[in-house]
């Protein structure tokens, strides 16, 4: 569950859907400010870096000749070990929702 509520009301709400269940030791519940601290946040995969001037567009990878910009998660192994566990993500900003995108679609 991803929401832009706070923990407690989202950890209420997971367990009220089902969602997460309060015995579970497993079961990750954290911030999007945490979570991207924890995975260091979106970089551009050619460049390692979270802003670059690689190409946006296929328009601008035929003016430039520089490869398009690829994002990738900066710590993959972090993001490996909490993905199977983090069930409830609150306080969701934009950047944490596509960084969880961005992690999700790499593997």
């Amino acid at each position: 569950m991803v929401t832009g509520d706070n923990l407690l009301t989202a950890r209420a709400i997971a367990i009220e859907c089902g969602i997460i269940d309060p015995n579970n030791k497993n079961s990750i519940v954290m911030n999007g400010a945490d979570f991207i601290e924890r995975i260091g946040g979106v970089i551009c995969k050619h460049c390692q870096t979270k802003i670059c001037d690689c190409p946006l567009t296929e328009e601008q990878v035929k003016e430039t000749g520089k490869k398009m910009r690829k994002d990738t998660i900066a710590n993959q192994e972090e993001f490996d070990k909490i993905i199977d566990h983090i069930d409830v993500l609150s306080r969701s900003r934009p950047e944490d929702k596509y960084a969880m995108v961005v992690g999700l679609i790499e593997r």
